[in-house]
């Protein structure tokens, strides 16, 4: 989804919320921000969400079959792609994508997901569309796909065990980054790929739908308690959600950090390939740029412009 910034005029019978953070700055609120950038968002208020309904499920498998597409096209230039590879599936989030990689002649698929719960009815019912969206029997791939409750970062796979690595929206809420990278590392046999594609924190939509504040850039700009008080103000019923999530699902890792810690673990870089967009540049300016370097070192402009990010790096065959 491609979300453009309103225009930041209001009628002057109704002046725009405005925020004070701990420097003294002021920042007028774009009301319906958030519901632009992450339409989704209430579902994450929710301790039992209601169940995800068919329509989103088919929505959500037809976005996954893009990705899938755009990942084995990139993939086959480097001689990798799915098909006879058996791939690790990280943070995986339930059986969809992996039952989808097996489907694209995945020798074996094994995905692993922190949190995954046992027996869980809801996972039948994904499995049942998924192999209906694909057109296949309800068996024609369970004997290649496996489900794993383990983090990344210290899972009980054997070494060398894959031909490939790969995930989708996981790598910025990994809490170890370093760890679970040496983690893929172990498991991938000489020679072998990761392809990751992720959502950095540092772009205007990075802090996902609990910390995407109606200032845009806020959850960079601001500092903790800049946001703890942002959130006390403005959405109270949401600040202990919203907190937990900053502290412990959002690591902040630049592109430089990745690309220095998949350097060290061992890996060679293929491709680095970075989503920036026009649109969220025009609207970087000099106090947004300071404020980045200042709340969090290293972060550079082409993090701020960046929302997507695709890495393919390979594990060296003298290794």
């Amino acid at each position: 989804m491609t979300a453009t910034l309103p225009a930041s005029a209001h009628p002057a019978a109704h002046p725009p919320a405005r925020f004070i953070d701990g420097s003294g700055r002021t920042h007028a609120l774009v009301p319906g921000h958030r519901d632009r950038l992450k339409p989704g968002w209430p579902r994450m208020l929710h301790d039992d969400p209601p169940p995800v309904t068919d329509a989103e499920l088919r929505s959500d498998m037809t976005s996954l079959t893009e990705r899938l597409d755009l990942a084995d096209r990139v993939l086959a230039t480097f001689d990798g792609g799915f098909a006879d590879r058996e791939i690790l599936s990280v943070g995986c989030g339930d059986i969809i994508e992996p039952l989808f990689l097996a489907a694209r002649d995945a020798r074996r698929v094994v995905g692993v997901e922190p949190g995954l719960p046992d027996n869980d009815p809801e996972l039948e019912r994904y499995a049942a569309l998924a192999c209906t969206q694909l057109d296949q029997p309800a068996d024609a791939f369970r004997a290649r796909v496996e489900l794993r409750c383990e983090d990344v970062a210290a899972t009980r796979l054997p070494d060398a065990a894959f031909d490939l690595v790969c995930s989708w929206r996981t790598l910025e809420h990994i809490a170890d980054p370093l760890g679970a990278f040496e983690e893929m590392y172990r498991v991938l046999r000489p020679g072998g790929l990761a392809y990751h594609e992720y959502n950095p924190f540092f772009g205007l939509d990075g802090g996902h739908s609990l910390v995407t504040l109606d200032v845009p850039w806020g959850h960079v700009r601001f500092t903790r308690d800049d946001i703890d008080r942002y959130l006390t103000q403005f959405r109270p019923a949401e600040r202990t959600r919203a907190l937990a999530y900053y502290d412990t699902r959002l690591n902040r890792m630049s592109q430089a950090d990745l690309q220095r810690i998949a350097h060290d673990v061992g890996f060679e870089t293929l491709a680095f390939v970075p989503r920036t967009r026009t649109e969220d540049l025009l609207h970087v300016d000099a106090a947004l740029l300071a404020a980045a370097e200042r709340n969090h070192p290293g972060a550079v402009l082409n993090d701020l412009i960046c929302r997507v990010v695709r890495v393919v790096l390979r594990r060296p065959l003298a290794s």
